[in-house]
């Protein structure tokens, strides 16, 4: 088995990073369909190369080496088809997908090593800004607000207000107990929190984000608002539908799971069940699977699940994403503002990776530079991005 050329090394880089052409795309797939080269060589040797010196290394750094190149040759030993009868193996295009998404994991042990073993630095930093976590303040009816505990993972709201472990919030009920009495959980920027509702549905809300609920629900409908994003589990009651009310659209269920996004373009990617997505006269129906963007009109299409609802999950997931829109959502979650040093240059290429909500913020960074080749200077909460 020979040495991998340059010039093909060169190309799979491109492909990972989504800086290939169509042309070299197909030049790549061809040449792992004609040259009995297979695919975990070539990654054994990028990876191998990555890391300069394995001697330098500490036995932390070796096992994380070691558990990611099993991880390339378990997944190529998976996706590598034999052709029959000939004895030559050949690389499906899945197999070129798998190895894009292995080589980003390799990309995030490359990071480790030049940041942690040779000293590698691309990041300047004021301060430490850690990631955000469970922060939220519940609005009552009076519009007395109460902050809530940072190490409790949320509120449920029965025939009294809880914390999710059973601890009692103090707080008295106002109003004619006939009407309902409406809540207003907000998360800041840099916060999420949990909310199990009066009829047993369970919200999980994202950074920058609001849900205004009864204290109980009332009438032939279960009303909500929500400014934001949400992940919904709803409690099923064929009786009584679940309405969520996102900027001007309204959201209708029975009972499913699914995930609304008002950020931007109001977006439902639908989980589990069926949602009618409703816009000023237009109405259309999702199935499990299936994601609607509200703009003018309602566009339907099949979603990325995964990507949806990776927040809720604790990552950051990107696919084809731009550096910008990556970092909007880093800018929520770690409560920072970023502005670029010179907007005519920034790329318009798309990257893909996941990313740990839970990482500091220079460690995000950190990763970001090192698939898209941006320099990063933060100065209190202000971050400044330069290519």
């Amino acid at each position: 088995m020979g040495q991998p050329s340059e010039h093909i090394e060169k190309l799979l880089e491109k492909y990972v990073n989504n800086l290939a052409s169509p042309d070299e795309v197909q030049e790549l797939i061809g040449y792992f369909d004609t040259d009995e080269l297979t695919l975990d060589r070539l990654l054994e040797i990028q990876l191998r190369e990555a890391v300069v010196d394995e001697d330098g290394l500490d036995s932390y750094t070796k096992d994380l080496l070691s558990e990611r190149l099993d991880r390339v040759k378990s997944e190529i030993q998976r996706a590598t088809i034999a052709e029959f009868p000939t004895r030559r193996r050949w690389i499906s295009r899945q197999t070129i997908a798998v190895a894009a998404t292995v080589l980003f994991c390799m990309a995030v042990t490359g990071y480790y090593v030049h940041t942690h073993i040779i000293g590698y630095q691309s990041v300047t930093s004021d301060e430490e800004i850690l990631a955000g976590g469970n922060r939220a303040l519940l609005i009552l009816a009076d519009g007395s607000e109460l902050e809530l505990d940072g190490s409790k993972q949320g509120i449920v709201t029965g025939k009294q207000i809880t914390y999710d472990d059973g601890t009692l919030l103090q707080m008295a009920r106002s109003g004619d107990a006939k009407l309902p009495e409406y809540l207003t959980l907000v998360t800041p920027r840099g916060g999420q929190y949990q909310a199990v509702l009066p009829d047993g549905t369970h919200v999980w809300l994202n950074a920058n984000s609001s849900l205004t609920y009864p204290l109980r629900f009332v009438g032939d409908a279960r009303e909500v608002t929500l400014g934001g994003e949400a992940y919904f589990d709803v409690s099923p009651d064929h009786k009584r539908p679940f309405h969520v009310t996102l900027n001007d659209t309204k959201i209708e269920v029975l009972g499913t799971q699914f995930n609304a996004n008002g950020y931007g373009a109001v977006t439902t990617t639908l989980i589990e069940g069926s949602v009618k997505i409703i816009h000023e006269s237009e109405q259309r129906l999702l199935r499990p699977g299936e994601e609607a963007e509200v703009k003018r009109n309602i566009r339907v299409y099949q979603a990325d699940v995964e990507k949806a609802v990776a927040w809720k999950n604790g990552f950051f997931y990107f696919k084809d994403d731009q550096i910008t829109e990556i970092l909007e959502q880093v800018a929520r979650w770690y409560d920072i503002d970023v502005s670029y040093h010179q907007e005519s240059g920034i790329p318009q290429e798309g990257y893909n990776g996941r990313i740990r909500r839970g990482a500091n913020l220079s460690e995000v960074l950190e990763m970001l530079k090192y698939i898209s080749g941006a320099d990063f200077d933060i100065k209190g909460r202000e971050v400044t991005v330069t290519f």
